[in-house]
């Protein structure tokens, strides 16, 4: 069995070139669609991953927790199969609705389920992953993941080559996912030694009633990520989703190289036998995790502050502003890159709920910052640009993170949150004058800021902390 940190590193490579590879396939289409047929399809993209998470409601997570305390690998395993077909089913429903209540056209219309579809099968990869985790064999899903980048690289390469076709594009989400399901399915009967489904009502009925409180807060919480895009799209244009998209896109893999890792990953299985043991040893964990993820958010947002209009264009290409205001689509840039930290901190804050089995609390905090959120896109979007979208991203994750604190603060005491943050918090004000002054060009802004962010975050002791995990 592979150590905690042969599987961190598989499911970490796997995300890297998983996503990495469905990044460049969106660069190849960005350059092969005009502005307002590639805004549909990241708009596509958007919706179907709402959808995704209904299609879920945290079944997966709840699988990788049942499957960490015993029982029966196959009858863990049926539930969850199970229940996210039925899931699956009702999502298309509601795809079907959506799209008649706004009129699509039938070609929009053919786009969403192309898309969705391929999102569908990427649900159920899921269900196998949290197999993978429970039993430390994250090698399969690092071999499963990477298979997906290479195919859809390849994928948008023979469409470039051959036929360009709107749906087509749409089509290869699905075409991407079909061998990291089979590559699962096999892995899985490898591990179980011969793996059956079997449906039983009652055991989808349980799953289903345990997982509603993280389902609902899942979905609530992609949907503030992934709403204001129908917002920008009827009160702006599909080109403006466009230009929001590629932003967020750019925003998006530097989430996600963390998140599966912190969550679902090897560090919650750490966290939850943390809990088992106390309190104390939980905060020793928080404050490791802490410091080593928003360390890394800075390392991230300092040099993309001054650069990130020049890798949006390498990436996007020369009609990246897809007729959007240049100031407006820096500065949701911008305020999009201050999410970054803010954001890794509410998942770890996710993260010790749910080791603690409270996640119940996080329902009513979402919705009121998602609440909020819209309202703030309905009063601010109209007359204004896309940097509204950006702002309102970034008044949702605050509000769901200081309130998970301070409800953390208020049970327990010292959490473990405030002492790792210090030190990476010290060396980012020491770059503060670079991001007001900024004295030399860009890339020098962004080397020699960055420079001063690590000297200083290492002189107070934050590569000695980082290199001590606690055990």
């Amino acid at each position: 069995m592979a150590g905690r940190k042969a599987n961190s590193a598989y499911m970490l490579l796997g995300q890297i070139f998983g996503k990495a590879g469905l990044f460049v396939s969106l660069m190849i289409y960005s350059r092969l669609l005009s502005d307002g047929a590639f805004g549909e399809l990241l708009f596509a993209v958007a919706i179907s991953v709402i959808l995704f998470f209904l299609s879920d409601m945290g079944a997966s997570l709840l699988t990788t927790r049942r499957l960490l305390s015993g029982g029966s690998s196959s009858e863990i395993l049926s539930s969850a199969f199970w229940l996210r077909t039925i899931l699956s089913l009702v999502s298309m429903a509601i795809l079907a609705a959506f799209s008649k209540i706004f009129g699509y056209s039938s070609s929009q219309v053919q786009l969403l389920y192309m898309v969705f579809l391929g999102f569908v099968l990427d649900g159920f990869c899921e269900t196998f992953y949290a197999l993978f985790r429970a039993r430390e064999k994250m090698i399969f899903e690092g071999i499963a993941r990477v298979s997906q980048g290479f195919l859809a690289i390849a994928i948008a390469l023979i469409i470039r080559r051959y036929d360009p076709s709107y749906l087509l594009i749409g089509f290869s989400y699905t075409l991407r996912s079909v061998p990291s399901l089979l590559i699962c399915i096999f892995a899985a009967g490898k591990i179980t030694g011969g793996l059956s489904i079997r449906f039983s009502g009652s055991s989808v009925k349980k799953l289903f009633l345990t997982a509603i409180p993280l389902g609902l807060m899942g979905i609530i919480l992609v949907a503030g990520q992934r709403l204001d895009n129908g917002f920008v799209k009827v009160v702006l244009s599909n080109s403006a989703v466009a230009a929001w998209q590629q932003c967020y896109r750019l925003f998006e893999p530097m989430v996600l190289l963390v998140v599966p890792t912190l969550l679902p990953g090897a560090l919650f299985a750490d966290l939850c036998k943390a809990e088992q043991i106390g309190w104390y040893q939980v905060v020793r964990r928080i404050r490791w995790m802490t410091e080593v993820f928003v360390a890394a958010a800075f390392v991230i947002v300092i040099p993309l502050f001054f650069i990130g209009m020049n890798v949006l264009e390498v990436v996007w290409g020369s009609d990246f502003l897809r007729g959007q205001n240049y100031n407006d689509v820096q500065l949701a840039l911008r305020l999009l890159l201050l999410c970054l930290p803010v954001t890794y901190m509410f998942h770890i804050y996710l993260a010790v709920v749910l080791a603690q089995h409270r996640q119940k609390i996080v329902l009513p905090v979402a919705l009121g910052a998602f609440i909020l959120q819209m309202a703030g896109l309905a009063i601010f979007l109209p007359g204004r640009g896309i940097h509204i979208a950006a702002v309102m991203q970034l008044v949702f994750i605050l509000v769901v993170s200081i309130s998970l604190g301070v409800n953390a603060w208020k049970k327990y005491g010292r959490t473990g949150f405030v002492s790792g943050a210090l030190r990476p918090s010290i060396a980012f004000v020491a770059v503060v004058p670079f991001f007001v002054l900024q004295p030399f060009s860009p890339i020098w802004n962004s080397c020699v800021s960055l420079f001063v962010f690590i000297l200083t975050w290492l002189i107070t002791g934050g590569g000695r902390a980082v290199a001590h995990p606690p055990h």
